[in-house]
């Protein structure tokens, strides 16, 4: 700006902008249209349109001066004398100036307000992805000099999530998206952030912000459907993830992503040819592909199974053998071992992600999580209780703990911490239902039915929300809320021979002898039949064909 003043003998203020940012000032000046550009490029009211450093300014001034050279032999002084009227306004003084002017902004750097903020920006983001702590540093140091700066409240948000300090991360994407709400990407790492801290009713709402400015994002689909899967919103969890496939569809994140969703809608086979896809994509990463092993369970191809299994954990094995300071790796094995039931290595592979990083919230949530599984409730809930110390709104903590007091049968105990656990989230399912369940064991059915109705808004596709709806309202002599709630249950799980035998039950009860039986017997058609459904055939004398 000083060189442009220098230029037209007139002060930046009084010139006016065009609506796509660009200065207008050049009018009327026989300057080299090089020379303007770079000028223009150094005006630019957005940062990252801007030179990115003074070496490369003096680069592009450099290849004037050399062009000059080559093309401009000098004069004779005769045609010097000749031409001197017509010669354009030397551009070389103003050359000389503008490099003094850059190096005067090189010397000052470190102490002049508007260029120091944009350096620790720059050193913040080269830092980031070795050194994020010192990183964070530079950031911060960018705040506290230009504190409305949306880049450094951005990068400093990037630089806290890589070191795992997710709250404070949260807050800076907010303020980063305060200042600046027409950036996707900082909508989907705020959604991140927010799923990370398993607070996914806000993420969701953060990537609907995403979407609106990044309408073809593949990435934002997905991580919506991962928070709609996570909230057991099934069949929108399943819209998303197609989505993102639909715009990248051979992203194996996707495609796992899309086979787990099948999976809980109990799709098996559908769900194993997706997996059986992402392992011939992405072989070595095992998170990806590793729910193939309880595909084929559920396909009842067990020694299939076992094969995979053993596979993945000698994988994991070997991975934490090469990696043995990557938390993420031991967390991973960890997980898997306790899906498997191997509950003794998951603590032992939680421990080892704990002790490279004492307050590893993942590590102790797992950690107490495997115990209560292995039947060390004591041991588990000192766990919890660190998890909760780190990260105080963790639901999923307060949950667990509620699901020791339950096996404890200490319900009052249970009551207080899935109550908890609902004041940082209400929009979990299954906390509802557990909820519903202890208050239908202390008898408490007018309570246990709204919480299980609260329970089947979230999610329908739970059997024992149905199953415990029945109990309640039949215990309150409502026999045919009962069977409705029943009857429900069953468009979802047909061949579910607990809940066929409950509704026959309640019929012979209510002395309704022919339609148990027909109960009964569409429960043989269904598949749902069981020894405990023929013997009370036998028993009503109803047909067994």
């Amino acid at each position: 700006m000083t060189i442009i003043e220098a230029l037209t003998e007139t002060k930046p203020v009084n010139f006016t902008r065009e609506q796509n940012g660009k200065l207008s000032w050049e009018q009327n000046l026989n300057l080299d249209r090089r020379l303007i550009k770079i000028i223009d490029k150094l005006v630019q009211l957005d940062l990252g349109q801007r030179y990115p450093s003074a070496d490369k300014v003096l680069s592009e001034l450099r290849k004037i001066n050399s062009y000059d050279l080559n093309h401009h032999p000098p004069k004779t002084q005769l045609q010097d004398v000749k031409t001197a009227n017509r010669q354009p306004r030397s551009s070389l003084p103003l050359l000389i100036g503008l490099l003094g002017v850059i190096c005067l902004l090189g010397s000052i750097e470190f102490t002049f307000p508007t260029v120091r903020p944009i350096y620790y920006w720059y050193q913040g983001q080269k830092l980031l992805p070795q050194q994020p702590q010192t990183a964070l540093d530079r950031f911060t140091q960018a705040i506290n000099l230009q504190v409305h700066s949306w880049r450094a409240w951005l990068g400093k948000g990037d630089a806290l999530a890589a070191i795992e300090r997710y709250p404070e991360a949260l807050d800076a994407y907010i303020e980063a998206t305060e200042l600046n709400p027409d950036l996707g990407s900082s909508w989907q790492k705020r959604g991140d952030t927010l799923f990370r801290l398993d607070n996914f009713t806000e993420a969701i709402a953060a990537y609907n912000q995403a979407l609106k400015l990044e309408p073809e994002s593949a990435i934002i689909y997905n991580r919506k459907g991962q928070a709609l899967f996570q909230l057991q919103q099934y069949e929108a969890a399943l819209v998303m993830q197609d989505a993102a496939l639909e715009r990248d569809r051979l992203n194996p994140q996707f495609l796992s992503d899309r086979a787990k969703i099948l999976f809980q809608l109990k799709q098996y086979s559908e769900a194993l040819d997706l997996f059986n896809q992402v392992q011939a994509i992405k072989p070595d990463s095992l998170e990806l592909w590793q729910d193939k092993f309880f595909a084929l369970k559920a396909l009842n191809r067990f020694q299939e199974a076992e094969k995979i299994r053993k596979e993945i954990n000698n994988n994991y094995i070997k991975i934490t053998q090469e990696r043995p300071q990557d938390r993420s790796a031991w967390i991973a094995q960890g997980d898997f071992l306790a899906a498997t039931q191997m509950y003794n290595k998951a603590v032992a592979a939680y421990d080892q992600a704990i002790q490279l990083m004492p307050d590893n919230y993942r590590g102790w949530l797992g950690k107490g999580e495997a115990l209560a599984q292995n039947g060390q409730g004591i041991n588990a809930l000192a766990a919890l209780d660190r998890a909760l110390q780190i990260r105080p709104q963790s639901y999923q903590a307060w949950q667990a703990k509620g699901m020791i007091y339950q096996q404890q049968n200490n319900l009052d105990q249970a009551i207080a911490n899935y109550d908890q656990a609902l004041k940082i989230n209400d929009n979990i399912p299954l906390l509802w239902r557990n909820r519903g369940v202890v208050l239908n064991q202390q008898g408490r059915y007018t309570q246990a039915i709204e919480s299980l109705i609260k329970a089947s808004e979230l999610s329908s596709h739970d059997v024992q929300i149905w199953r415990e709806l029945a109990i309640a309202w039949s215990a309150l002599g409502k026999d045919n809320q009962a069977i409705s709630a029943i009857d429900r249950g069953l468009k979802f799980y047909p061949q579910n021979s607990a809940l066929w035998g409950l509704k026959g039950s309640l019929q012979t009860k209510n002395a309704q002898y022919n339609q148990a039986c027909d109960t009964y017997r569409s429960a043989r058609a269904a598949g749902g039949a069981s020894t405990i459904i023929i013997d009370s055939m036998r028993q009503l004398g109803c047909r067994l064909n």
